[in-house]
């Protein structure tokens, strides 16, 4: 069962290759954060309804 890892890797490598697979090296964290932007920028507001929601620098509490 061992040998069939190489055989595999040397499959998966030749499919990257000819394009048949693409791998995303982008960082989890940075797709997360643009999907919440595009969220919320598109999101109202759940209490009021009101389709700006505002963010300020600092909460006062």
């Amino acid at each position: 069962m061992s040998s069939a890892q190489p055989a595999f890797g040397a499959m998966f490598r030749e499919l990257i290759e000819l394009g048949v697979v693409e791998i995303d090296t982008e960082p989890l964290d940075a797709r997360i954060e643009r999907r919440l932007k595009d969220f919320w920028e598109n999101t109202s507001c759940p209490r009021c309804g009101h389709t700006a929601v505002q963010t300020w620098p600092r909460l006062d509490l």
